[in-house]
């Protein structure tokens, strides 16, 4: 990368994790960055749809579920070691860490990862109001990572990148050869 855009990229980070801090903010990045908030979102949605018995849908998610750990993996197993990027809160003395540092890599980023998956798959099979919510939480979800002191921003926007390329490919696959319709309706969501 070029040293232009590294500068670039710390002088974010840094405006990020030590302009913006409040004990408040500390408390809902966090939790942002937590997956139980996420587990729980997700227990009770899928509750719905067997309440609602929207099977297709149902399918959809347990396989979306596959294609988010597969890219999990991924990006985990491969990218991180490839790129070697390591974590500010491992190499700048003046990160503010919020929430401890866990990992050595950081390039790209698991939890930008795993939201663009998800986000590119709502907004493939169920556009609208819930496909809305989920860009805007993926987007914070990004900012929490840079605000704690565990990734940089081109982390996350390298994440990004990359979890919208696995669930575009599998949005490719999943329309190829399903006969679940292109999108749901709203009401469905």
């Amino acid at each position: 990368m070029s040293s232009l855009l590294l500068n670039l990229d710390q002088h974010m980070f840094e405006m990020i994790n030590h302009t913006w801090q409040s004990t408040v903010l500390d408390a809902v990045m966090v939790f942002l960055s937590a997956k139980l908030p996420w587990a729980i979102l997700l227990v009770f949605w899928i509750a719905y749809l067997i309440k609602r018995r929207h099977w297709q849908i149902l399918r959809f998610l347990l396989v979306c579920g596959l294609v988010v750990g597969l890219a999990d993996f991924t990006a985990h197993t491969f990218l991180k070691p490839f790129f070697g990027r390591i974590r500010p809160c491992k190499v700048l003395e003046t990160v503010r860490i919020i929430d401890g540092c866990a990992g050595t890599y950081s390039f790209p980023s698991n939890h930008a990862t795993n939201a663009a998956v998800v986000v590119t798959l709502i907004w493939a099979f169920a556009p609208g109001p819930f496909a809305w919510f989920a860009t805007v939480m993926a987007f914070l979800v990004g900012l929490s990572r840079v605000y704690l002191g565990v990734h940089y921003p081109l982390d996350i926007l390298a994440g990004f990148v990359y979890g919208s390329l696995i669930g575009s490919v599998f949005t490719i696959i999943f329309r190829r050869f399903s006969r679940t319709p292109r999108s749901w309706s709203k009401s469905s969501i």
